[in-house]
């Protein structure tokens, strides 16, 4: 973390953001994925990023330390160590970078036509750098001959090919998309951002309509949000706030109303939940407690059974307790049903948007009981169905 975007600008590559973080953290992510156990900064001084980068590595189990000169590597480094170098604006995806370590020491590279296009250092006439390489530990000490202001991840892979390592090409696969870029600058940044986040947010053919018409609300807007911060708790109190309105619509008798609502706050959680993925996505070996996102999904669920249970009174003289026991077996007959890829329609019965939709539609009919009752035989039948198909 040392050189500039600009001679002109304090700011460092690593720095630079996408997706509301600091490039630093995503190569943490990377470092993360390889299985690293110790991370060694080369920085010029402790600024408030570097600072932000320790609390993390550390609480996600790796030993951290920082040096301002290369020569103090050789202290940190053994001979039996293995060294994962990362180029300074490297961004891969934390997958490919575990799959290429996991091959062994080696200098990855890239064809030299996509390799200076995409702005990597030439290595030799057929190929450029590929901003990363695993060398042994002892290589470390070929620093101490070179001058202090040398560029270290430059310097060591002339080192580690003068010494007869490997090259290993990294795939056509990993280099495409958004797998391996080379950042120098916020404006580089900002042109892939966009691309970026569609990339983390996946594919829209594989999610239902509702997280479908979310994911193209946030390719619309995410970026201004996750710059602005707290994107996601943003979203979450909207959430709240809708679920709200949504209990004193049925409190009013506005059973049709209520249900309308519903579908706009398990939208709105969904946005929370993509956001917080791309705000602080969760690394290999890394633990987070997303308690509170899994609290509100429940708790959304138990509202909708409560508007449920409102818009279809129980009988005279029939408990509340037994009158709640239908929807909440139609919630959790739903909730299972997600859960089995297998069973026709997965992404559809999972989708709360949906269901709140048309239980607005029984509920403007006058028809709630009995579509609760029908959706609640026909997903068991699906489910047992689905199973007894599997062999289960």
């Amino acid at each position: 973390m040392t050189e500039p975007v600009d001679a002109t600008l304090p700011l460092r590559r690593s720095f630079v953001r996408l997706g509301g973080r600091p490039l630093v953290q995503h190569q943490l992510d990377m470092a993360l994925a390889a299985g690293c156990e110790r991370l060694i900064c080369l920085v010029r001084s402790l600024e408030p990023e570097v600072i932000a980068l320790h609390q993390r590595a550390e609480r996600a189990g790796l030993l951290f330390n920082t040096v301002t000169a290369p020569r103090d590597l050789s202290a940190l480094v053994t001979a039996q160590d293995d060294l994962v170098v990362i180029y300074e604006g490297l961004l891969a995806d934390p997958e490919s970078v575990a799959k290429l370590i996991e091959q062994g020491p080696g200098v990855f590279v890239q064809p030299i036509e996509t390799g200076l296009a995409a702005g990597f250092e030439r290595i030799d006439i057929n190929h450029a750098s590929a901003g990363m390489l695993r060398i042994p530990g002892r290589l470390i000490e070929e620093l101490v001959q070179l001058p202090p202001d040398c560029d270290v991840p430059s310097s060591l892979t002339r080192i580690a090919l003068q010494a007869g390592l490997a090259t290993r090409e990294v795939p056509v696969a990993a280099r495409s998309g958004m797998g391996w870029q080379m950042i120098t600058s916020d404006d580089e940044a900002h042109a892939i951002e966009h691309q970026w986040i569609a990339h983390k947010l996946g594919s829209a053919r594989l999610v239902s309509p509702g997280r479908r018409l979310v994911r193209l609300a946030i390719l619309g807007f995410a970026s201004s949000l996750l710059h602005a911060g707290n994107a996601s708790l943003i979203a979450l109190a909207s959430t709240l706030a809708v679920l709200a309105l949504a209990l004193g619509a049925a409190w009013m008798d506005w059973a049709a109303t209520s249900f309308l609502l519903a579908a706009l706050a398990w939208l709105s959680l969904c946005s929370a939940t993509m956001l917080r993925r791309l705000e602080a996505p969760l690394a290999a070996g890394e633990v987070k407690h997303e308690t509170g996102l899994a609290a509100l999904d429940w708790f959304f669920d138990a509202v909708l059974v409560l508007l449920i249970h409102w818009a279809a009174p129980p009988l005279a003289g029939t408990s509340p307790l037994l009158s709640l026991a239908l929807p909440v077996t139609l919630l959790l007959l739903v909730r299972l049903s997600g859960k089995i890829p297998a069973v026709p329609g997965a992404a559809l019965i999972a989708d709360r948007a949906l269901l709140a939709l048309l239980l607005a539609v029984c509920a403007a009919a006058g028809l709630v009981e009995w579509a609760i009752a029908l959706m609640s035989v026909v997903l068991a039948a699906t489910i047992l169905a689905t199973s007894s198909a599997r062999g289960g």
